[in-house]
C-alpha cells in the first residue's frame, strides 16, 4: 500500500510540474509574440521630446503602423503605452468580453489574453468611460506593471498614459489608481445624465 502511495504522489508531482511548465512555457510564447508585435508595427524614429510650457519635456509616444497592425489584427482600435513601463501592447475590442482573455490580438489561443476594450464601449474613445481589461501578471506582463502604482513614487513618475490611434494620439492624465473588486461601480459605463456622471466623477 506505501509503494502505490508512493508511486501515485510521484506520478502526481511529474504530473504537476508537467503542468506548470507548459503554462510557463506558453506565457513566454504569447509574450514573445507581443514582443515581436512591437518590433513589427512600432515604426523606428528619433525621438523629440514634446516642450511642456510648465514643466521638463512629455515623453514621445512611439510611432504606430496602424495598416499593418491592422492587417494583422482586424479587431485593434489603438494601442496602449504607459511610459517607462512594460505597458506597450496592441489594444483590441471583441464582441463579447471573454474571447480576448485567452487569446493574443492576433487571435491565437494563449492563456496572456491580451489588452482590451470592453465590449459594450464605443471603439472610438468617445464613451464617457472607457474600460480596458488586461491579466495582473506577475512578471510585469500585460498589465502587471499597474500593481505599482501604489507606490506614490512611481505614480509621479508616470502621470500620463497614452492610446495611440490613426485619428492622433490620446493624452490621458492618471489621477486616481486604487484596488476594487468587480462587481464596483467602477465599471459603470452608462449615465442617465450630465448630473449623474459629475457624481459619478466625484
Amino acid at each position: 500500500m506505501r509503494k502505490i502511495i508512493l508511486v501515485v504522489l510521484i506520478c502526481i508531482f511529474i504530473g504537476s510540474g508537467l503542468m506548470l511548465a507548459g503554462t510557463l512555457m506558453e506565457y513566454k510564447q504569447g509574450q514573445d509574440l507581443y514582443e515581436a508585435a512591437a518590433e513589427q508595427v512600432i515604426i523606428p524614429e528619433k525621438p523629440v521630446a514634446e516642450e511642456e510650457p510648465d514643466g521638463p519635456a512629455a515623453p514621445v509616444p512611439p510611432a504606430i503602423d496602424f495598416g499593418l497592425l491592422s492587417s494583422i489584427s482586424p479587431d485593434s482600435v489603438g494601442w496602449i503605452w504607459i511610459p517607462d513601463s512594460e505597458i506597450s501592447y496592441p489594444l483590441v475590442q471583441g464582441r463579447d468580453n471573454q474571447f480576448y482573455l485567452t487569446r493574443t490580438y492576433d487571435g491565437g489561443h494563449n492563456k496572456l489574453g491580451s489588452i482590451f476594450l470592453d465590449y459594450r464601449i464605443p471603439g472610438d474613445f468617445n464613451g464617457r468611460n472607457t474600460i480596458i481589461y488586461g491579466h495582473n501578471m506577475k512578471s510585469d506582463a500585460m498589465f502587471g506593471t499597474l500593481e505599482k502604482f501604489r507606490d506614490q513614487a512611481f505614480a509621479d513618475a508616470r502621470p500620463q498614459f497614452y492610446i495611440l490611434r490613426e485619428d492622433g494620439v490620446y493624452r490621458y492624465q492618471i489621477f486616481s489608481a486604487y484596488v476594487t473588486d468587480a462587481l464596483s461601480d467602477t465599471y459603470t459605463y452608462q449615465f442617465g445624465n450630465d448630473a449623474a456622471y459629475t457624481k459619478y466623477l466625484e
